[in-house]
């Protein structure tokens, strides 16, 4: 493996991947062009199954069909022209990532506007390999998210697709998926180094007993799980993967390598010094650092965790790594330290996965 230099060679970067698939347009001369139709979307909770008004739903539309006498074909609107996928050939992964980078831009936007933020991507993979290279960021490790059961599948292979000398991936899956269990084996068999994990998004509590048996064969199969940890946007009053649930996870399963995204929990660093630093199977990351702990604090679970279980991470297109390191040079560590935190943690992880 190539070697990394020593400065910012490692950040978990948190990516929000949006998948669309489209089916191919086959010349039938029964398809009238003519008649209007409709969608009906209905929402229901996940857990009880009941239906859930008061959503907000957004579609974009990718292409419009172009009738030629008998024949029927995409023609692209509003900017997906140059998308490089030939009209004929609407289906499949590579369809779905150029279609994700073309929607991420207007995803971003409106994610930032829901969280107050400033994103320091644009979203799309190859913006975020640009921004590294201008931060002096020589790997990041890309972290999507499966929000619904049918997704992890096309997720995984599109991270699969992405990993190159830049940018390593982990996978995800969706605990409602029927297929889970062998998703996960699929998952080590596409080279991805572990799962992340978002309970607000993907609607479970990290603690559920059901759950178990997905850890249990991360932990065979070496399979990291990284969890976005504490208060989100998305469930402000509730908090799906709360310090306290991921130490009963962490004990329950004590050979699984468990990352805490944001120090253990945003908003709940109390808790997560009580319940998780010190834990030898936790590793805690940096993301999302520079905006809301408090440095002391920031300092103090760094130095009694211990950096050699330290990730470096910025949360991506949500923080700057550059502000994070800033603020960490600021912290009683010695170089030996740093480069464990910067780098050297992430690489063994990556190595050993």
């Amino acid at each position: 493996m190539k070697s990394i230099r020593k400065r910012l060679a490692a950040v978990l970067a948190a990516l929000t991947l949006l998948v669309w698939c489209a089916a191919p347009a086959f010349a039938l001369e029964v398809v009238d062009l003519s008649r209007t139709g409709s969608i009906k979307v209905s929402l229901y909770d996940s857990e009880t199954s009941e239906a859930v008004g008061g959503g907000t739903l957004t579609l974009y539309r990718v292409a419009k069909v172009k009738k030629d006498n008998a024949n029927l074909s995409f023609v692209y609107p509003n900017g997906f022209e140059d998308c490089g996928v030939e009209r004929g050939d609407l289906s499949g992964g590579e369809l779905a990532g150029r279609f994700a980078e073309k929607i991420a831009a207007r995803a971003i936007g409106q994610i930032a506007g829901k969280a107050d933020l400033i994103p320091e991507t644009d979203g799309t993979a190859e913006g975020l390999r640009r921004r590294l290279q201008e931060w002096g960021v020589d790997k990041g490790v890309v972290l999507p998210i499966a929000t619904k059961p049918t997704q992890q599948t096309i997720i995984n292979d599109w991270a699969a697709q992405q990993q190159d000398e830049t940018l390593y991936c982990y996978g995800s899956v969706h605990p409602d998926a029927p297929d889970v269990l062998e998703e996960l084996e699929r998952i080590r068999q596409l080279g991805l180094h572990g799962i992340k994990l978002h309970p607000d998004y993907q609607g479970f509590f990290a603690d559920e007993p059901r759950m178990l048996p997905i850890y249990r064969r991360c932990a065979q199969l070496g399979l990291p799980v990284l969890f976005h940890a504490g208060f989100d946007p998305v469930s402000p009053q509730v908090r799906h993967a709360s310090p306290e649930a991921l130490a009963r996870i962490a004990e329950a399963v004590p050979e699984l390598t468990l990352i805490a995204a944001h120090l253990g929990g945003v908003l709940q660093w109390d808790e997560a010094e009580r319940l998780l630093v010190g834990r030898k199977n936790v590793y805690l990351d940096t993301a999302f650092a520079s905006h809301s702990i408090d440095p002391g604090q920031f300092e103090r679970i760094v130095q009694r965790h211990g950096a050699e279980r330290i990730l470096f991470a910025s949360d991506c297109p949500w923080d700057s790594p550059v502000k994070i390191h800033r603020i960490m040079d600021d912290f009683a560590l010695t170089p030996a330290q740093r480069s464990r935190i910067d780098w050297e943690n992430a690489l063994e992880l990556l190595e050993q996965h």
